[in-house]
């Protein structure tokens, strides 16, 4: 079979306006609205990050708690995975995955995973002393420490061993500071706590999903394979969303495993691993891109993390560090931009870390 051209072209010009053009457009509207606020609304760089962060708190608390609904319902009917997710293990083939509002479970474990760090940060910033400089959080804390733990629920019943390990990391960005400050920055407890951490999420791994290995995991090594000989052979990427035409063996010019051919991962659309997403979508180039925008984000929190750590600035760009953090973890075994919900994401991201150093500017002038 031929490579279909037109739907080709199709889903690559979607995969532009998807990936490309509403994320943009979106990085245009907030430094509008920073710009020129409207009437009436605060002019803080820092309320303004703070306002955005709760609108996208509240969008992952809506998907958590439908989730969560999902889960007791299928706790209740008794209802029992499918074979395509039986060979993980564990819990894993006894009860159904939740999707939330998505088409996968892994999807909304994507999304939930890069809000609950940010709900976590600004429920840190809401409880603050009050000797700081004036509080600047707009929705209620107990409010964000619900949606936090939501989130984390919800990432918790997406049974993706990936969220979980990103889950860790996130929690090592948010807590070790604190831990530090509280020590005097003696390693020894931030040792003990990085440790415990990641053994709960081992433990989880282990309990829950019968262990690393197995199920999908064996698919990615295999899908990771096939992509390192795919980049040998066209070393300036495939372009945007083009992948599975690359992949799916019906086109002839599939380098992808036999094991995976009478598999539903014959219909993979992308390789589960950042690295190889990034460049079979945009090229080395674009891979380039993302790494300098990363380093730039990275260096715009990193200044902003001093003490007390119960300043504002300073824990919001924890949040931002920490949901980064989830995002790349995860994101080694996953999507992690080209989903629109993650694409958004990943800019908001982005225009926060501008917010903020925004922030310190007009605070220190």
């Amino acid at each position: 079979m031929a490579v279909p051209e037109p739907q080709a072209r199709v889903d690559a010009l979607r995969a532009f306006r998807w990936f490309i053009a509403e994320p943009l457009i979106f990085v245009a509207l907030i430094r509008v609205h920073v710009r020129w606020p409207v009437p009436g609304a605060p002019d803080d760089p820092l309320v303004q990050a703070q306002r955005l962060l709760n609108l996208f708190v509240i969008g992952g608390t809506v998907v958590a708690l439908l989730g969560l609904l999902q889960f007791a319902s299928y706790l209740l009917h008794a209802q029992v995975a499918p074979e395509s997710f039986a060979a993980g293990g564990g819990l894993v083939g006894r009860v159904q995955r939740v999707t939330s509002v998505y088409g996968n479970p892994n999807n909304m474990a994507l999304y939930l995973g890069r809000v609950w760090p940010l709900a976590a940060a600004l429920a840190m910033a809401g409880f603050r002393t009050k000797n700081q400089e004036p509080r600047t959080v707009v929705l209620g804390s107990w409010f964000l420490i619900l949606g936090s733990l939501l989130c984390l629920a919800g990432v918790m019943i997406s049974l993706s061993r990936g969220a979980w390990l990103g889950t860790g990391a996130a929690l090592i960005v948010l807590l070790l500071p604190v831990v530090r400050h509280r020590f005097g920055g003696r390693r020894l407890p931030m040792v003990l706590l990085s440790s415990a951490i990641l053994g709960a999420v081992g433990a989880l791994i282990f309990g829950l999903r019968g262990g690393p290995l197995g199920g999908s995991a064996d698919v990615r090594i295999l899908l990771w394979q096939e992509s390192i000989k795919l980049m040998d052979l066209r070393p300036l990427g495939v372009g945007l969303d083009q992948f599975f035409y690359y992949h799916y063996p019906a086109y002839g010019r599939s380098l992808i495993d036999p094991a995976l051919v009478n598999t539903q991962e014959r219909y993979a659309r992308q390789p589960h691993n950042l690295l190889f997403e990034i460049w079979f979508n945009l090229g080395p180039l674009g891979l380039l891109a993302f790494g300098w925008l990363l380093a730039r984000c990275l260096r715009r929190t990193r200044a902003k993390l001093r003490f007390p750590p119960s300043a504002d600035a300073a824990l919001i760009a924890r949040g931002v560090l920490a949901a980064l953090a989830a995002a790349l973890v995860h994101g080694m075994v996953d999507s992690f931009y080209f989903w629109p919900d993650i694409a958004i994401a990943f800019w908001l991201l982005l225009g926060v870390s501008e917010l903020i150093e925004q922030h310190s500017r007009t605070s220190a002038g």
